[in-house]
């Protein structure tokens, strides 16, 4: 297992799903067995499971918010690789590729208003060299770009204007540049963002178009196609535009891709940030989403297209602090458990919610990369998967780890109660993650195993475990997470 201190002190725990049984007990105020199966896989999530994104904003204002030829941007994300870079989001609805415009500072050619959100949209207009800058980044990191395209780009009757995507289809080819497609943002809610809206019919078959003419792209043939990226399906309204353009699309796909964030940034607290109903309820919202996915693409793989814990670019002083590594390190878990294939963060850098941030300095998220299938006893306190939550994965048997090693993910959100859970007769290599400093919770800054972890340029710092004996316990002090891999735990299904 590789624990790689990235851009966001991002403890990156790569496993592989499968799964006999290890029973383990937790101590909170009563007694909580928890069973973790080892004989067979739960999922096998994508080798890009953690995924981010940028926000169109970047690359209208000409990558002045990031530069992307930064030696230290490139080491952090590199670090994060392999993975998808998804550039998309609203704006995207106004993105036009002309290889031969020089650079100026605005491109005004048509603009809309939407009053509720007190937000001028335009499109702008992304240059040959602009565009060469963000593919020669993703190959340099080992990312693959994921490109959403303009889908307001309209004939007179109403369909989808392909001549844009075909010129950027052309100019990309002819310099080797991979890419993958989508095609929309949140078209179920564009009325509300942007003024203009696209019926999901006429969406499904503007796919059709767009998977027609990459099939017939000679360099562009075997390009995922993914949609539709609607948001989470709080209301009815949401399975059924996912429904209509299923009806019509699924045919076309390579993966469904819907959003997800917790609350408004503009709007939440720490409490919403350790708030159990919020976390439980992404489980209710994928459930509801693959009933619909299978009724017209059995077994489709599903994507969270695009996801932090909080929009309209995160929470200030809250989304990038050690707090927000509750909600996204259950997210993930969660996510996996579920059957979710990849989950792409929203930004990587950008917010409040960037993976790196406008100073470059990290900030404070985990993740690990699948789950093992966890049950609790039937006779146990709630407190069980609820307060304190438990997520196990195969360790990836990267540099100091064997075949049939476990790791177990916990993160416990009770405020006054430590949680302990006996391993018995295993030995157990500790990554215990806590805030540093005096600011708890939301400190920018994180501590592993109580030793404070800072990049330095050109050194990503070391990550040394905690090795406990034998027959000791895993000790989780109230409002903290970390990794606890059970080198010994021999199971049958990780090898």
């Amino acid at each position: 297992m590789y624990l790689h201190f990235a851009a966001f002190c991002f403890v990156h725990v790569l496993l592989f799903t499968r799964t006999e049984s290890l029973v383990t007990e937790t101590f909170n105020q009563d007694p909580i067995k928890i069973s973790i199966e080892t004989s067979r896989s739960q999922y096998v999530v994508d080798k890009n499971f953690v995924s981010f994104a940028f926000g169109d904003s970047a690359i209208k204002r000409h990558w002045k918010q990031i530069d992307l030829r930064s030696q230290k941007i490139q080491e952090l994300a590199r670090a994060l690789s392999p993975s998808f870079l998804r550039q998309g989001g609203t704006e995207s609805s106004f993105f036009l590729f002309d290889p031969n415009a020089e650079h100026q500072d605005s491109y005004f050619l048509e603009t809309y208003e939407d009053d509720t959100q007190e937000k001028t949209y335009t499109n702008y207009t992304v240059t040959g060299e602009e565009w060469d800058l963000l593919n020669k980044f993703s190959s340099a990191v080992d990312f693959s770009l994921l490109f959403d395209f303009n889908v307001l780009l309209r004939t007179p009757n109403d369909q989808w204007d392909p001549s844009n995507a075909k010129l950027l289809l052309d100019y990309s080819s002819k310099r080797g540049y991979k890419l993958h497609f989508e095609l929309g943002n949140e078209p179920n809610s564009m009325h509300h963002a942007v003024g203009r809206g696209v019926d999901p019919l006429q969406l499904g078959s503007d796919f059709k178009l767009l998977y027609k003419i990459l099939k017939s792209h000679p360099f562009y043939n075997n390009s995922l196609l993914v949609g539709p990226d609607t948001t989470r399906p709080r209301k009815p309204s949401v399975l059924d535009y996912m429904e209509k353009f299923l009806s019509v699309a699924a045919d076309v796909l390579d993966v469904v891709t819907w959003h997800h964030y917790y609350f408004d940034g503009k709007d939440c607290s720490v409490s919403d940030f350790l708030d159990v109903d919020l976390m439980n309820l992404l489980a209710t919202y994928i459930s509801d989403m693959r009933r619909v996915v299978d009724k017209y693409k059995p077994g489709a793989v599903m994507w969270l297209g695009e996801t932090a814990d909080a929009w309209g670019g995160g929470a200030k002083n809250l989304s990038d602090r050690y707090l927000a590594g509750f909600m996204w390190l259950d997210k993930l878990g969660l996510s996996a458990a579920k059957g979710i294939s990849m989950v792409i963060k929203n930004t990587l850098q950008g917010g409040a919610y960037g993976a790196i941030r406008m100073d470059g300095t990290p900030a404070p998220h985990l993740v690990g990369e699948t789950v093992l299938n966890v049950t609790c006893a039937s006779n146990v306190s709630v407190t069980c998967q609820r307060q304190v939550r438990v997520y196990a994965h195969c360790t990836r048997t990267l540099s100091i780890y064997e075949k049939g090693s476990v790791t177990l993910i916990a993160i416990n959100l009770q405020e006054d109660q430590a949680a302990v859970i006996n391993v018995p007769e295993r030995s157990i290599d500790q990554y215990l993650l806590s805030p540093y400093g005096s600011d708890g919770i939301t400190s920018r800054e994180i501590a592993l195993n109580g030793k404070v972890l800072r990049w330095k340029f050109g050194q990503l710092p070391s990550f040394p475990p905690k090795k406990l004996s034998p027959g000791s316990s895993i000790s989780l002090p109230p409002l903290t997470y970390g990794f606890f891999v059970l080198p010994k735990a021999n199971a049958k299904a990780c090898t």
